[in-house]
């Protein structure tokens, strides 16, 4: 993940989202529609990613192709606790099929959302199912 910044603190789940753009190889010149289809073919690849989830990694990446509807309302702590599920889900599917290492650099920067995905995944992975 990248390395959090003083002026990242309150962005949410920034180094989750700077590692994805860099991961799928997002361009800036690719339109919302080219996004989606990268980020789609990403998560295919990776894990079992529901269309539910990759409509969340959309919102989260601020894909906004034409004609998609919006995401229906939810409140910012729903959205969060979606979001986590989601990631969470994510790194333990990867996890389960290949090492995984996540390093988190200036963990003192990390923004309160991350923090807790954090929190979330830790407890996780020392799960049985994933010592040999």
């Amino acid at each position: 993940m990248s390395a959090p910044s003083p002026y990242r603190r309150n962005s949410p789940f920034y180094p989750i989202i700077s590692q994805l753009e860099q991961a799928i190889g997002f361009e800036q010149s690719d339109t919302p529609e080219i996004k989606l289809e990268k980020l789609s073919a990403a998560l295919s690849q990776a894990v079992k990613a529901t269309q539910n989830d990759i409509l969340l990694y959309a919102d989260l990446l601020s894909i906004k192709p034409a004609g998609r509807e919006p995401t229906p309302g939810s409140t910012p702590k729903q959205y969060k606790d979606r979001m986590i599920a989601a990631l969470t889900r994510h790194f333990l599917d990867v996890a389960r099929q290949q090492p995984l290492i996540i390093v988190l650099a200036d963990a003192h920067w990390i923004d309160s959302s991350t923090l807790e995905l954090v929190d979330k995944i830790i407890p996780s992975i020392k799960a049985p199912e994933f010592f040999y």
